[in-house]
């Protein structure tokens, strides 16, 4: 059987009508309120600000309270910013003060894990192209590895399209519906204090051999996935790889389709790519790219060949 491989991200849940952006989260009730503060304004140069009569770092709560939230917003990268060992702004921070950050992490956790359980009880929209793919893909039945970088139910939304759902996947960041999920930042350096917030700190955390299957896998989909830096981490290997390996014949090289959203969604993977180093056209050379965009009124022809390819 060949292993191909199915690997989701969150605009899979945004393209069935679920609204479960961090932006989402952020304008909810669900987004752990900050307590109110008196912060006079920054002293000159220094990123410190006073509270009541002395000087202090900003604690996590009043960063993320005092961001513009609006149609886009990466928390986890925010909480990569905020611990960075780079980041010496916040100059000193006591034991008191790292420990009211984490228990703020803590509840931001056990709020977006409550949010998410909220949002996936939302009606589905059937008619969407994520649950189209998602049907040819069970029905094509040699995909032996689903991955899913959401915290959401795969299973439930697959009952919900009327599909089976029987198939066996991992969730990659952990679930809600047994409160597994896992909200943090990769194996970056960060301050004295905070390697709480790295993804492999949680006691949920399970490695996942992706790249060995994705180098094995002659059909590859990635659908809305961003490839933003803290994820990326899970296919750099893979991508690096595919350019360092000799080139093979049109016959034998991997299908790769990756949907998201429209052109300009796509532009951006581009970008995020070429930040990590990878030469996007090498990569349309060495394989058989393909970009689908979901709200694109051009998408049919590319999407036939895709659903046609899947029945051989």
């Amino acid at each position: 059987m060949k292993n191909n491989v199915l690997i989701i991200g969150n605009g899979f849940d945004l393209d069935l009508g679920l609204n479960t952006r961090y932006s989402d989260f952020a304008n909810s009730d669900f987004w752990p309120k900050a307590a109110p503060i008196q912060i006079a304004p920054t002293f000159p140069n220094t990123g410190v600000h006073r509270i009541g009569r002395r000087p202090h770092p900003t604690l996590l709560e009043h960063v993320l309270a005092w961001k513009k939230i609006t149609t886009w917003f990466d928390l986890e990268n925010e909480l990569l910013q905020y611990a960075s060992v780079e980041n010496r702004s916040n100059g000193k921070e006591e034991g008191y003060f790292i420990d009211k950050n984490i228990q703020y992490y803590q509840k931001l956790q056990e709020g977006l894990c409550n949010f998410i359980s909220d949002a996936q009880n939302n009606e589905i929209q059937k008619d969407r192209i994520a649950g189209k793919v998602l049907k040819a893909i069970l029905d094509n039945g040699s995909f032996s590895q689903i991955y899913s970088f959401n915290y959401t139910d795969l299973h439930k939304i697959a009952k919900s399209l009327d599909l089976r759902n029987d198939f066996e996947y991992k969730h990659i960041h952990g679930n809600v519906s047994d409160k597994t999920i896992i909200l943090g930042v990769d194996e970056s350096d960060l301050r004295t204090g905070y390697k709480e917030f790295r993804k492999t700190s949680s006691p949920y955390y399970e490695y996942f051999d992706i790249y060995n299957a994705l180098k094995s896998a002659h059909e590859i989909v990635f659908f809305g996935l961003s490839f933003g830096k803290i994820d990326y981490s899970y296919f750099r290997d893979f991508f690096n790889g595919l350019l360092e390996d000799a080139p093979k014949p049109d016959e034998e090289k991997q299908n790769i389709t990756i949907f998201t959203k429209d052109n300009n969604t796509q532009s951006e993977i581009k970008e995020r790519l070429r930040e990590q180093a990878i030469n996007v056209q090498n990569i349309f050379g060495r394989s058989h790219l393909c970009f689908i965009g979901t709200s694109e009124q051009n998408n049919e022809k590319k999407l036939n060949e895709f659903y046609d390819r899947l029945k051989r």
